[in-house]
């Protein structure tokens, strides 16, 4: 089954770790998501979300005193430690 084109803010939400619809609508107004309107219905094109996981997407590299870097590349705090911790499991 082909995975679908738009996903609705719900689906955007969960597909952006959880967050809530508040936070999608807010990333859209803001320009950092595309929008499509279906009818009354607002979704989110996945190329969309996509683009803007690989552009907040961080690099995580340890140094040689075991210390580890992270590039923080517009990331929240707890974006960054929700990460981290995926990184250390």
């Amino acid at each position: 089954m082909e995975q679908p084109k738009l996903l609705s803010l719900e689906a955007t939400a969960q597909q952006l770790g959880g967050v809530s619809t508040r936070t999608v609508r807010r990333m859209i107004d803001d320009g950092q998501l595309d929008s499509v309107k279906v009818m009354a219905r607002l979704t989110v094109p996945m190329a969309s979300i996509a683009d803007w996981i690989e552009a907040n997407t961080r690099t995580c590299t340890k140094t040689p005193n075991n210390v580890i870097k992270i590039d923080r590349n517009h990331q929240t705090p707890n974006q960054a430690t929700s990460e981290l911790d995926r990184m250390l499991q």
